[in-house]
């Protein structure tokens, strides 16, 4: 059984409410105002860590995000990037938490990195 399959049947969640509170306590719970972050150069961020990369919207430091707004992008970011590492990763004997956990590093680094990390290829290869 690959990973899609276990996300079609529900084994495996997206956007599961663990890793959205975990982005949240690492990323920002609340960050409605687009700032420049300085750990990332100055990247214009908002929500649980939204960059230019991945949003659908342009980021304009000073701007407002609705809660709306953010849990709508915050959704489709999150998933599209699990969706992504799903298809990376080989080995479907992974449970919730390493997914979760390979998809917070995702988050932060972006999926192709996660997906050439040592980590996968470990798991991967079982």
């Amino acid at each position: 059984m690959n990973l899609r399959i276990k996300i079609a049947t529900g084994a495996l969640v997206l956007a599961s409410a663990p890793l959205l509170a975990f982005l949240g306590k690492w990323e920002g719970e609340g960050q409605n105002v687009v700032y420049a972050d300085r750990l990332a150069r100055g990247l214009p961020t908002v929500c649980k860590g939204i960059t230019r990369y991945t949003s659908p919207y342009p980021l304009i430091v000073g701007d407002y995000w609705s809660p709306a707004r953010c849990a709508e992008v915050e959704q489709l970011v999150v998933e599209k990037g699990q969706l992504a590492l799903a298809d990376c990763l080989t080995n479907a004997a992974i449970g919730q938490k390493t997914f979760d956990a390979l998809s917070s590093h995702g988050h932060n680094f972006g999926t192709p990195s996660t997906c050439a990390s040592r980590a996968v290829g470990l798991i991967n290869a079982g």
